[in-house]
């Protein structure tokens, strides 16, 4: 899952494991869809919200939300 990530390795978004159209319209729109390249910048602590790049742009996500993107890091 992205929320589980290592911090600066790059991941191949693999799925979306939510199916509500509202939060997948909304990562979409972030470039967060699959086969996408996405890395985690950072991680705030206690559950915070994550910062992840995603074609070189920098977006704040739940950690909700990042347990919702599934990926396979690049190898």
């Amino acid at each position: 899952r992205l929320a589980d990530l290592e911090i600066g390795r790059p991941a191949v978004v693999s799925r979306i494991g939510e199916q509500r159209p509202a939060l997948l319209r909304y990562l979409a729109r972030l470039g967060l869809i699959p086969q996408t390249v996405v890395m985690v910048r950072e991680r705030a602590p206690f559950k915070g919200p994550l910062l992840v790049e995603v074609d070189g742009v920098a977006h704040a996500i739940s950690h909700d939300v990042a347990q919702s993107v599934f990926v396979t890091p690049c190898k």
